[in-house]
């Protein structure tokens, strides 16, 4: 406000002087008259030319900072968009790069799947493999096993003395076959002796190994004396051949109760049905 007033008073004066005007003492005289109308219009004319004059200036102001914020925006868009290009490439190159390390990642899970395959294969191969040679010896074991039982027997039932010895053990067989199953030869026993520990009153098992295979089959012939004698002869076989056998003889016992003929023989079950039909197991 104080600016415009101050102008304005300089307006003033620059029109009194073009108008002539004389200050003598406290009058003024003027040359010719002005009008308060025409000293308003040439104020207001000023004004204006000034108004345009700083609207110009202002307008020459805001077009000079917009060419110097386009300059710098151009500036800044540029670097921003190097950095934009240059982090796309560097993106493209990744991309890249992960499709590659993809790829290869791929390739070694496909190998690796097939050398796992592969492995797993051969190990299943193997697998079987030992699994037959193992049970091949198992077999060959047990079956060596049963030959070293072949001439042996085993007596459950006959009367065990207080401290019997291994001596006594023979003497007592001996007198049992010949008393008990009519055997009058002389049956050579190489070893006698009892198995399992003592329970109660009950007699142990006593396994009998024989010179010759003929007097264990004359032994086995002669069993019919034994009927109701609480005295029971049996071959002596490995303990798996045992556990076959008795699980056999569950399955001859249950043919047997369906009033089937039923024998084991070998390992092997023998019957016949009632069309007197023969078949094996």
């Amino acid at each position: 406000m104080v600016f415009r007033l101050y102008r304005c008073t300089i307006i003033f004066a620059e029109i009194l002087r073009k108008q002539d005007v004389f200050f003598i003492s406290d009058k003024i005289y003027i040359k010719m008259d002005i009008s308060m109308k025409s000293i308003e219009k040439i104020i207001t004319k000023q004004l204006e030319e000034h108004k345009k004059s700083i609207l110009k200036e202002t307008e020459r102001l805001l077009k000079e900072q917009e060419k110097s914020f386009t300059l710098i925006m151009s500036a800044n868009l540029k670097i921003i968009t190097d950095r934009l290009d240059t982090i796309e490439k560097d993106n493209n190159n990744n991309k890249s790069k992960i499709k590659n390390i993809e790829k290869d990642l791929n390739e070694i899970k496909d190998s690796l799947s097939f050398q796992e395959n592969k492995t797993l294969e051969n190990i299943s191969h193997l697998k079987k493999y030992y699994d037959n040679q193992i049970n091949t010896l198992y077999k060959k074991s047990i079956d060596l096993e049963n030959r070293s039982r072949r001439n042996n027997l085993r007596i459950d039932g006959l009367k065990e003395s207080p401290g019997e010895s291994w001596d006594d053990c023979e003497k007592e067989v001996k007198k049992f076959f010949n008393n008990q199953l009519k055997i009058s030869k002389e049956v050579v026993i190489e070893r006698a002796h009892r198995i399992g520990q003592k329970k109660d009153n009950k007699p142990r098992t006593i396994v009998l190994k024989l010179l010759n295979f003929h007097d264990k089959n004359k032994i086995l012939n002669s069993l019919t004396h034994l009927k109701g004698t609480g005295i029971y002869i049996n071959e002596d076989f490995a303990q798996e051949t045992i556990e076959h056998r008795r699980k056999l003889w569950e399955e001859v016992k249950k043919l047997r109760s369906e009033g089937k003929y039923a024998i084991l023989k070998y390992d092997k079950i023998f019957s016949r049905d009632f069309k007197n039909t023969r078949f094996q197991k």
